[in-house]
């Protein structure tokens, strides 16, 4: 938990400085402001978070299917277990095939328009508007 306030913080700089040279006129408040660029840090955070657990379970997923011996496999398999637990639970197998990955990249995917859609909802913070 420690690890993820440097690394909210290190995204904040970033949205900032994204903001700063994009152009965006920061007319709201200064605490408007400041919560805008935090909230949109904390989204980003979150984006990149998903984002890294869609790989993981992408590549776990390919890789059981076209090089299941793989050195890499069981890194990637217990990387992506504890995401994929819940699915197995209640998607079953259909002919020998463990549909959880696809379902859970659906459900990261709807979460991550999801958060898109929020990113829209700090605007009004930074501009004023």
């Amino acid at each position: 938990m420690a690890s993820l306030l440097p690394a909210w913080l290190l995204q904040t700089v970033l949205v900032l400085v994204e903001l700063a040279f994009g152009g965006v006129p920061l007319g709201g408040g200064a605490g408007g402001v400041l919560l805008g660029v935090l909230g949109l840090g904390l989204i980003e955070l979150l984006r990149m978070i998903i984002y890294l657990i869609f790989a993981v379970v992408l590549v776990s997923a390919v890789l059981s299917w076209v090089s299941p011996h793989s050195p890499a496999a069981p890194v990637f398999h217990s990387l992506a277990a504890p995401f994929l637990r819940p699915f197995r639970r209640v998607v079953p197998t259909i002919s020998g095939v463990d549909l959880s990955p696809l379902v859970l990249l659906l459900v990261l995917q709807i979460v991550l328009m999801v958060l898109g859609g929020m990113r829209g909802g700090f605007v009004p913070l930074l501009t004023g508007l």
